[in-house]
């Protein structure tokens, strides 16, 4: 049963490397079509008055079809390591089946023992299924929170004066 839970860790952390690197990519695509849109929308009569309509709409283009690629990139990535954790029990119930059958041939082993340790296995696999399911989900929320931590950690552009100056008082107003 725990034959192949080495490899099983080995995949779940390429897996977590691969879709990390995937999330970032699409928070930052996600990022330039947010900031783009906010750019041309509140300048929208800017954008009118030098009639930039289509040239602004290839570049939203090629934001969007940046972020479907990083969607898709996501997708198949997710769409490999879903069934990769269960072909790792699948193997394991073969195992199990290939070993316990021979056992049970040669009378060493009842078959309800054998029953009994495969529904074993398949139970100590669904909390793996499940964790893997939700390590994909902290992967998105830790590529979204490396995205915050960047912002909030941009040095300030104003600093303050480390010599202010005092610049009078305007009679009657404070």
């Amino acid at each position: 049963m725990y034959l192949l839970l080495p490899f099983l860790v080995v995949a779940v952390q390429f897996f977590s490397r691969t879709m990390r690197d995937c999330y970032r990519d699409q928070r930052a695509w996600l990022s330039r079509i947010n900031a783009y849109l906010n750019e041309n929308i509140t300048g929208m009569a800017v954008v009118q008055l030098f009639n930039r309509e289509k040239e602004n709409l290839r570049r939203f283009r090629e934001r969007n079809s940046g972020l479907l690629g990083a969607n898709l990139k996501f997708l198949g990535w997710y769409a490999v390591f879903e069934p990769t954790v269960v072909i790792f029990g699948a193997l394991t119930t073969a195992l199990i089946l290939w070993y316990g059958g021979g056992r049970v041939v040669q009378e060493a082993l009842t078959l309800g023992t054998l029953v009994a340790f495969i529904q074993y296995m398949q139970r100590f696999y669904w909390p793996i299924r499940d964790l893997a399911d939700r390590y994909t989900t902290l992967q998105s929320a830790m590529a979204a929170s490396e995205r915050i931590f960047g912002v909030l950690d941009e040095p300030e552009e104003v600093l303050d004066s480390e010599a202010p100056r005092h610049l009078g008082r305007i009679e009657g107003k404070i």
